[in-house]
């Protein structure tokens, strides 16, 4: 930041999963743990795996649950703090490409920008 900028304000802001996005995440748990328990092995890439469609499907969830119109409550909460600060800046900050074209897409109405960082071969 400039030295001359206002100062940044960082407010984290929890919410909670409707109660059937929640039930559509802990049914991915479940799956992949029963899958475990028929004899897979869990390894690194198991693990790996299920841990990224666990941090993935929290804002994913029209992806996930087959059903576009299925928007999760991040998406909401964005869209009311967008409609309440009016011309202030917000920042979104996401992990997964998917992650960040379908908010950059859900919230469009608001022109964001994006930035997407760069991944190595």
């Amino acid at each position: 930041m400039r030295s001359d900028a206002a100062p940044v304000n960082f407010i984290p802001l929890v919410y909670e999963l409707s109660p059937s996005h929640l039930k559509l995440y802990n049914e991915l748990v479940t799956q992949q743990m029963l899958e475990m328990e028929d004899g897979t092995v869990i390894d690194a890439l198991t693990a790996s795996a299920l841990y990224h469609r666990c941090q993935q499907i929290i804002l994913n969830w029209g992806v996930f649950s087959d059903d576009p119109s299925k928007v999760a409550n991040g998406i909401e909460l964005a869209e009311e703090i967008l409609d309440e600060i009016g011309e202030e800046k917000l920042v979104i900050v996401a992990n997964y490409r998917m992650t960040t074209t379908m908010a950059h897409s859900l919230l469009a109405r608001h022109n964001p920008a994006m930035i997407i960082g760069g991944l190595s071969d």
